[in-house]
């Protein structure tokens, strides 16, 4: 099952990712 953990990871990050960009894109404006 460590592919399980490390799906859920990749998608964990690429969650935090896009919010990062968003709330920099928000600042910015």
């Amino acid at each position: 099952m460590w592919y399980f953990t490390w799906f859920i990871g990749v998608l964990l990050a690429c969650f935090f990712s896009i919010i990062i960009s968003l709330t920099i894109e928000y600042k910015e404006k």
